[in-house]
C-alpha cells in the first residue's frame, strides 16, 4: 500500500494503490478531508469541498429567467 500525503493537513497515511485513479475520492485518515485524485503521475491530491444534500426548491425557479 503506497502512503499519501494529505495537501490539507499534511498527515500521512496508507491508499490502496487500486483508488489511487484520477477522479477517485477518499478521505485523509488524519483529518477526515474529502480528497480526489486530480493526477496519477505525479500523484496530485486535490482538496474537495463536501457538497451539502439539499432538495431543489422548484417552486423558487421562474421559467422565465435566463441562467447564462
Amino acid at each position: 500500500m503506497p502512503n499519501v500525503s494529505c495537501p490539507f493537513c499534511e498527515g500521512v497515511f496508507d491508499v490502496d494503490g487500486d483508488d489511487l485513479t484520477v477522479a477517485a475520492r477518499f478521505h485523509c485518515d488524519e483529518c477526515g478531508a474529502l480528497l480526489e485524485v486530480a493526477e496519477e503521475k505525479p500523484l496530485v491530491l486535490a482538496v474537495i469541498e463536501e457538497e451539502e444534500d439539499f432538495d431543489l426548491d422548484e417552486d423558487a425557479l421562474d421559467e422565465d429567467d435566463d441562467f447564462m
